[in-house]
């Protein structure tokens, strides 16, 4: 398995699994948390999916002609564009 694969995988699962331990505490706590800790997992998802994402272009760069690399990567910021408050 390649590296980056796994490195992926890795930052996903790692996520996910902050993300459900801040949803059950969210559960518990009160709301004044619930909406600070839903603020920071939303804050720190674009870096993790810029993270990933630029583990997979790395990982695609030598087998990806440019003009497709470029549209993956203007791909990528459409989505950041798309999201932006």
């Amino acid at each position: 398995m390649d590296i980056r694969i796994a490195f992926m995988a890795v930052l996903r699962i790692t996520f996910g699994l902050i993300s459900l331990v801040a949803g059950l505490l969210m559960l518990k706590k009160d709301i004044a948390f619930a909406v600070r800790a839903n603020g920071i997992i939303g804050s720190i998802g674009p870096f993790i999916f810029l993270s990933v994402s630029a583990l997979g272009i790395a990982g695609l760069s030598s087998s990806l002609n440019p003009v497709n690399l470029m549209m993956l990567l203007t791909g990528i910021g459409f989505v950041f564009w798309g999201t932006r408050c």
